[in-house]
This record gives structure tokens, sequence and C-alpha cells, in this order.
């Protein structure tokens, strides 16, 4: 789970919609880590604000938006040649795939 610290929420929500590498790694480790170990859901980020150091914001993601958050980070990879990042992806989506039918 990767600690990030921000002034606003809106600049969160920005730095995931900018296709962030970093913020890309940190899903796709959460993600795999939860396919390895069969998790229903993933802890991705603990959000805190500048202002506010006692206020942490968790940012979870749902098995069901698994395939979602691997495709746009396999995009995030491979404008940046990970490719194995990206065949490891496809694998997982496989997978999930496979566990959903």
């Amino acid at each position: 789970m990767k600690q990030i610290v921000v002034n606003t929420l809106a600049e969160f929500k920005a730095k995931l919609e900018a296709k962030d590498l970093s913020t890309a790694k940190a899903i796709y480790e959460s993600v795999k880590r939860g396919v390895v170990k069969n998790y229903k859901t993933v802890n991705v980020f603990d959000v805190t604000l500048k202002e506010d150091p006692l206020s942490v914001y968790k940012f979870k993601l749902e098995k069901s938006q698994w395939p979602v958050a691997l495709t746009t980070c396999m995009d995030i990879f491979s404008e940046h040649e990970l490719f194995e990042e990206c065949v490891d992806i496809q694998k997982m989506l496989k997978d999930l795939e496979s566990v959903a039918k």
C-alpha cells in the first residue's frame, strides 16, 4: 500500500487521472498481491491531507474493479515500455476471467 500526502482530495484525483506511472505501479502491485492471495478487496493507497494529517482516506479496489484497473495500468506501462509487466497483467486478466466464469 502506498502512502500519499496531498493538499486536497482533488489533487489526488488529478494524479489518478493523469495516469502517473508511480500510481499505476502501486495499483498493479496491490492487485497482483490480491490475485495471488485470492483477496476480494485490496488496499491501494492511504491518502493524507497536508492540512489534516490525522485524517487518512483509504483507497480500495474491489475484485470486480481489478480488470479495469489492470487494463489501465497496462496502457500506462506500455507507454513506458514496461512490457514484462504488461505480459504479467495479461496473465492476471486471464486468471480473473477464468475465476469469474
